[in-house]
């Protein structure tokens, strides 16, 4: 679930099995703010188990979950609040992918989930 407080929570029935809240990562040229600082508008948890867990807030920031908590954000954010945030996978089932969406703007992002980082992104809108 999203909430409010721009925390993501796991469930599985009635107990939080994960909770997933904003934290600082600090380094010699500044310090960032990864995960939400606004509400929580969309979640969405891969049924494959590779992508554990991602969300958007209504500042445009997605999250990409692990299980111990930490995330990565999605570069560059979106402009307006997330609607949508979905998983999927490629033909073949190799590669994960997230389907992101703001407003009238569809996001297409490839995610490898051993480095880490995006390993595509493709933009549409009308």
């Amino acid at each position: 679930t999203g909430s409010v407080d721009a925390t993501v929570r796991l469930w599985r029935g009635t107990e939080c099995i994960l909770e997933c809240a904003s934290y600082e990562w600090s380094e010699w040229t500044g310090t960032l703010y990864l995960g939400h600082i606004a509400a929580v508008t969309s979640v969405c948890l891969a049924p494959d188990g590779r992508l554990q867990l991602a969300s958007g807030d209504e500042t445009g920031n997605v999250a990409i979950w692990r299980e111990d908590g930490c995330c990565q954000m999605l570069d560059p954010p979106f402009v307006g609040a997330i609607s949508f945030v979905a998983s999927g996978c490629a033909p073949g089932g190799e590669e994960p992918f997230l389907l992101v969406g703001s407003g009238a703007i569809l996001r297409i992002v490839g995610w490898d989930t051993a480095k880490e980082r995006h390993t595509f992104d493709f933009s549409a809108m009308p």
